[in-house]
C-alpha cells in the first residue's frame, strides 16, 4: 500500500533546495545591482573632467603639422617650441606665433630646441645640424659633417650652449662649436642639461660632466643596460634623471645614486628629451606620455593630476592609445609651461 506522507529527510532536503535557490537568485540580484552601481558610476566618471593642475589648453599648431615635439622657455615670457614638420612656434608673453623658417631643409627632422635667452634659441636635428634663431632668422651650422644625430641640446645663454649626439659632446662659446670626441661605455649619450659656463651634465647608458675645460666619463649604477632619457641639472651640485625604465637618479657633488622608482612608470615612448624641469634644487616637475604630471620635493615624487582636462573615460583611452609625448619648461619656480602631441600648450603658476 502506497503512502503519500513526506519523511522528514524529504522536508530537510526539500528545505535544504529551497535555501540553495534563495541564495542563487539573492546573490545574482546583488550581482545585477553591483553591476548597474558599477555602470552609473563608469557613466558618471565619464562625463567629469579628470583632475588637472594646469590651465585650459591654448592651441599653437592650428595647422595639421600638429605634435608638437620640444619645448625651452628661457623665462615666463618667452618661450619656442616646433612641430613634427619643422615649423618654430614662438611666445612673447602675450600668445603664440609661427615663425617664418623651415627647420627641415633636406627632409631632415629638428630633435631638441633649448633657448638661453630672449630671441636666442638652439635647434638640433637628425642630421648634424644646429640651427641659431635670433629672433629674426636661422643660421645653420653643421656639428657633425658625417651626418649623425644631434640628439639634445641645452643653452644656459646666447654665450653658452652644450649638445650631445652621435658622434660626441659640443659646446657653444657664443662664436663658434667645439667638438669633443665622447662616448659612454655602451654607447651615445642622449640627453644633456647645462647650469652654466663651467657645468654641463649628459647621460645615455653613462653619464658626462663638462667643467668648463674638460669632460669626465662616469659609468651609472643603473642595471640591465638601461639608461637616462630625461635629465635636469638646477645647479651644478644637483642633477636628477629618469631612465627609460621607469628609475629615477640623483646627482650630489657629482655623487650619481639610483634613489628608486619614478611615479611615471617607464619613459621608453618619450620621444623629446624635454619631459623633466628641474628649475630650483628642491623642486623638479616630470610629466608621463599620458599627460600625468609628477613633482618632486625632497626624495619623494607625488602624482599632481593630468595635464590636459578630460574625462576619465578618455583617460582610459590613453592607456589604449597614448597621446604623444609632453615636453615641458619650468624657467622658475612659479611657472611651468607645457605643450602636447595635439599641437596645445598649457600655462601654470605653481
Amino acid at each position: 500500500m502506497s503512502s503519500d506522507r513526506i519523511s522528514p529527510a524529504q522536508t530537510e532536503e526539500s528545505s535544504v533546495r529551497t535555501r540553495r535557490q534563495w541564495r542563487k537568485r539573492r546573490g545574482l540580484q546583488v550581482l545585477a545591482g553591483v553591476i548597474g552601481v558599477i555602470a552609473v558610476v563608469v557613466l558618471v566618471l565619464s562625463l567629469v573632467p579628470a583632475p588637472t593642475v594646469w590651465g585650459s589648453p591654448l592651441l599653437v599648431d592650428q595647422s595639421n603639422g600638429g605634435g608638437l615635439q620640444s619645448l625651452s622657455c628661457a623665462s615666463s615670457s618667452f618661450c619656442a617650441t616646433f612641430d613634427w614638420v619643422g615649423r618654430l612656434f614662438v611666445f612673447d608673453g602675450h600668445g603664440w606665433h609661427r615663425v617664418n623658417v623651415d627647420l627641415v631643409p633636406g627632409l631632415a627632422e629638428p630633435t631638441d630646441i633649448s633657448c638661453g635667452a630672449e630671441n636666442f634659441c638652439m635647434i638640433s636635428n637628425d642630421a648634424g645640424d644646429m640651427f641659431r634663431y635670433d629672433g629674426r632668422s636661422l643660421t645653420r651650422t653643421v656639428l657633425d659633417a658625417r651626418g649623425g644625430a644631434i640628439e639634445s641640446v641645452s643653452c644656459t645663454s646666447a654665450t653658452f650652449c652644450g649638445a650631445v649626439g652621435s658622434q660626441g659632446a659640443y659646446i657653444y662659446n657664443g662664436k663658434t662649436w667645439s667638438t669633443f670626441s665622447l662616448r659612454g661605455e655602451q654607447g651615445t649619450l642622449d640627453v644633456i642639461s647645462c647650469v652654466g659656463r663651467s657645468y654641463c651634465a649628459a647621460g645615455g647608458a653613462s653619464v658626462a660632466t663638462f667643467d668648463g675645460r674638460f669632460w669626465n666619463l662616469q659609468k651609472l649604477p643603473l642595471a640591465g643596460g638601461d639608461e637616462i632619457s630625461q635629465l635636469s641639472c638646477a645647479t651644478t651640485a644637483s642633477c636628477v634623471g629618469i631612465s627609460l625604465n621607469g628609475d629615477w637618479v640623483k646627482s650630489r657633488f657629482g655623487s650619481w645614486r639610483v634613489m628608486g622608482a619614478f611615479g611615471g612608470g617607464a619613459q621608453n615612448q618619450g620621444l623629446t628629451p624635454k619631459m623633466l624641469s628641474c628649475p630650483i634644487t628642491s623642486l623638479c616637475v616630470a610629466a608621463a606620455t599620458s599627460g600625468v604630471l609628477y613633482e618632486l620635493e625632497g626624495a619623494r615624487w607625488s602624482r599632481l593630476g593630468y595635464l590636459f582636462r578630460q574625462s576619465w573615460a578618455r583617460r582610459l583611452l590613453e592607456i589604449i592609445a597614448p597621446t604623444p609625448a609632453v615636453s615641458l619648461s619650468c624657467p622658475t619656480a612659479s611657472v611651468c609651461v607645457a605643450v602636447d602631441g595635439g599641437g596645445n600648450s598649457y600655462f601654470k603658476r605653481i
